[in-house]
């Protein structure tokens, strides 16, 4: 038997492109369009409110296995420790029928040399294959002339070297 999604997905990063990836794919698993709109509520940290997250993590998905919710910005208003515990006890207690996507701009982790990593990277790194995490960060250098030139084959395209470490 295989093991189940996990129901929480956990995206922070500079590369937009890679989380829209990411985000289509899991769209895509919905079913057909019409289906996957009809069950994915996009919301914003910054102005929801816990209620708000927590209606729709818990509604029922409509003609399909699952729900999803993506929320961007999840720890925006989450700023007590009250909020925060409430907030990580629904993620806890999502059933397998919803699935959640919390994406951070940016790094949620500032500075990874002091050690310190945000409290949603850390409840991520305990809870196990319920969580899924992914940073997803723009290559730097060479490694995006080598993403521009990989990107542009994978669409039926060719770059110079040249034009692609212009383009980078």
């Amino acid at each position: 038997m295989s093991e189940p999604p996990p129901t929480v997905y956990l995206l922070d990063g500079d590369d937009e492109y890679a989380i829209a990836e990411l985000l289509s794919g899991l769209t895509g698993k919905l079913g057909d369009p019409t289906t996957a709109e009809m069950n994915t509520t996009r919301l914003d940290g910054s102005n929801a409110t816990l209620d708000q997250i927590e209606t729709a993590a818990r509604s029922m998905p409509f003609l399909a296995a699952r729900r999803l919710v993506i929320l961007t910005r999840p720890a925006a208003r989450l700023t007590t420790k009250p909020l925060r515990d409430r907030f990580l006890k629904l993620l806890s207690e999502l059933p397998p029928s919803a699935a959640i996507v919390l994406v951070e701009p940016g790094s949620l982790t500032k500075d990874r040399r002091e050690g310190k990593l945000h409290w949603l990277e850390k409840w991520a790194q305990t809870a196990g294959p319920r969580v899924f995490y992914r940073h997803c960060a723009l290559p730097r250098g060479e490694a995006m002339t080598g993403w521009v030139l990989a990107r542009a084959k994978a669409q039926g395209g060719v770059f110079t070297p040249q034009a692609a470490s212009t383009l980078a």
